[in-house]
């Protein structure tokens, strides 16, 4: 994969109008990419999602963020470890870069790094983290 140079930003990126995150048990969100608006929508369930003023969910730049878990009690809850390292996806621009991430301590901000190991700068707008388990599926259309 070639470095491209979007704007002033420089990464490694690919093709992506939309992605679908698949939790199991038949939850799936999925965000696609409209480019008449530059930004992903969320969709649940085939459904398009909105928020509590009436507002369809539109984003400018969606981090998926793969983390370690842990079941802690007989619900199933989950413990999350964000503190640390491992992989991660920003979408932005309908494009994905494959990234990596980084959190030292409970205070520390999570930086988010491209495969050449530069910080990504992210689009001014609203940005939607995305926690995906380790193990969690992620598949990605162009």
């Amino acid at each position: 994969m070639q470095a491209k140079i979007v704007g002033t930003l420089n990464f490694f990126s690919t093709s992506a109008s939309s992605f679908v995150v698949d939790y199991g048990m038949g939850y799936k969100v999925e965000w696609r990419f409209d480019a008449a608006t530059s930004k992903y929508t969320r969709y649940l369930s085939n459904t398009k999602q909105f928020a509590g003023g009436g507002e369809e969910v539109a984003v400018d730049n969606i981090i998926v963020q793969y983390v370690k878990t842990k079941i802690v009690d007989d619900y199933g809850r989950k413990e999350i470890q964000s503190i640390g390292s491992g992989s991660a996806r920003v979408f932005r621009d309908g494009r994905l870069i494959i990234a990596s991430w980084t959190k030292n301590s409970l205070t520390e901000r999570t930086k988010f790094f491209d495969e050449a190991g530069a910080e990504i700068k992210l689009k001014p707008g609203k940005t939607w983290l995305q926690i995906v388990p380790s193990e969690g599926s992620v598949t990605v259309s162009s």
